[in-house]
Formats: structure tokens, sequence, C-alpha cells
């Protein structure tokens, strides 16, 4: 199992020549009619907004609620990240790093959002980083994606956790996959404890895309990791039950999990109802063997 990644030093990672905000906002004492919000970059304004309302809406009433903060990490071209700060996380801290899917912004429309707010008001001190994509919506655009490893590390230390880390989770949603995949395409070899795919097997609009590139690429960036959980769904736009590419005979979720198994990782499959479910399963254990209606 890999050790603490620790919050520094991290490589540099090169500027995709977006408008970097502050170090951190704290939502909970932003005055959105300042000059100061209206100084942030369009997208720091979208983020934050988004995790105000998050915020309020989940987290409004605790004796000790969590901070939630936005910040910027270079190796995710300075598009805004959201933290979500537990009131008793303490060093090493727990990190559950998550990467949204297509419709959705970190804090805004992401069914993982839901989730994450019901573990922090049951006392979960994970600290949870979302970064944003360079444009999200449909298609989300994550080409801003450099290292993740790099982006959990600058986040931490732009929400001003200084300290070891200590379990380390990956989780990535649907179009989620293809940042996943663009930090495989930048040479990143992944560390982590759990990385969890949440029905984020697609491939692209005009050929191959995520999908393929991640079975063919996973397996041997994974080394690092302790755990790995596929999250298959089977409702309208999911990925789940759909073919490989290669081998029309079988799911992609089939061949991935056969291909990381055969490079030696810890693989289960976790099948879910709805894409949106897929989402939500942050720490998703396998009840069932995966047997997709073929």
């Amino acid at each position: 199992m890999p050790g603490p990644i620790g919050v520094a030093p991290v490589r540099p990672a090169p500027s995709t020549g977006a408008a970097t905000g502050p170090r951190a906002v704290d939502v909970s004492t932003v005055d959105l009619n300042s000059a100061a919000f209206r100084a942030l970059p369009p997208s720091w304004q979208t983020a934050v907004k988004d995790a105000k309302t998050f915020a309020a809406a989940n987290f409004r009433g605790m004796s000790a609620p969590p901070k939630v903060l936005v910040t910027g990490a270079p190796s995710n071209g300075q598009a805004p990240v959201s933290v979500i700060v537990p009131p008793n996380a303490t060093a090493p801290f727990a990190v559950h790093t998550h990467y949204h899917g297509d419709g959705a912004r970190s804090l805004s429309a992401n069914p993982a959002g839901d989730a994450i707010a019901k573990r922090v008001k049951a006392g979960d001190a994970t600290v949870f980083i979302l970064p944003e994509a360079a444009k999200p919506g449909s298609p989300t655009d994550w080409s801003n994606v450099r290292r993740i490893a790099d982006t959990t590390a600058q986040s931490l230390a732009g929400a001003g956790l200084a300290g070891d880390v200590g379990p380390r989770t990956l989780s990535v949603h649907s179009a989620g996959g293809r940042a996943l995949a663009n930090a495989l395409k930048n040479g990143e070899q992944l560390e982590a404890d759990h990385l969890v795919l949440q029905d984020a097997l697609f491939e692209g609009t005009n050929g191959r895309g995520a999908a393929t590139f991640l079975k063919e690429h996973l397996p041997p960036a994974s080394a690092g990791v302790g755990h790995i959980t596929l999250v298959p769904s089977t409702g309208a736009g999911a990925a789940g039950l759909w073919k490989d590419l290669d081998e029309p005979q079988l799911t992609r979720t089939d061949v991935l999990a056969r291909q990381l198994r055969a490079a030696g990782r810890t693989v289960d499959v976790v099948g879910v109802t709805t894409h949106d479910d897929a989402a939500r399963q942050l720490q998703p254990t396998a009840a069932r063997p995966w047997a997709p209606v073929r």
C-alpha cells in the first residue's frame, strides 16, 4: 500500500493561461455583492456561488459546520477546486478527490454532492476535493487536467491544510473518466488506496475514447492503487451494459476488470441501477457478483 503523499512539494505543471483567483475563498464569509467577489475570474464566481448554495442547503444549522472553500491548482489548469473540510478533519488527513460528469459542476447538479453532504453530516472526517473542468457542461471539457496527485496536494495547500495525508480515495463519474485518461496521458502513475470508476467507461461520439484508453493504460498505471472498484449502472444513458469495441460479446466493465486483474490489481464490481446512483457510490462494497444481462 503506498504511503502518505503529504502536501508538498509538487512538480510544476504547465499553465493553461486561465485566470488565477486568490489562494482560497471561504464561502461562509464571502459577500456576493462585494468588489472582491466581482474581481474573481468568471469560473471562480460560478464555483463560489455553487459552493455557497451547497453549503447553505446542506450544512446550515450545524453547530460545527464544515469549511467549504474554493481554491485553485496549477495542475488543474487554474480552474477552481472546491474543498470541503469537516470540523473533525486532522492530519494525517483522509482525502477523497472526485471528478464529476457531464451536465454537472463540482458542487452543482452533481449527485456525488448529496452523498458527500450525508457523510460529512454523519461525522465523516474525510476532506473532499472536487476539481472543476475547464468547461463544465455537455460535453465536459477536462483538457485542463495535468496530474491528479498534484491537484490534490495543491488544493490541500490552498485550503491551508498542512500535514501528511492518510487514506486516499479517487473517484471519477461518467465524463470524469476523461479527466482520469488525461492524467494518464500526462504520464501519471496513480497512487491511492481506493480508485472508484463510477459508470465512466464511455467512448467518444465519433469513435474510441476514454473506455478504450483506460482499458489499455489504466492497468500499468495503477500499480500504486490498493483497490479498484468499478461501478457500472444499467439505467438509461448508462455505460454499464455497453459492449467493448474489440470484444463485443463482453461489456466494457467485464473487459476492464479482466485486464486489471491480469495486471495484478485487486478489483471488484458493484452494479447499481441508475447513472446518478453510480456517482453516489463513494465507498462502494460488493454486495453480489456483477452479472450483467447480455
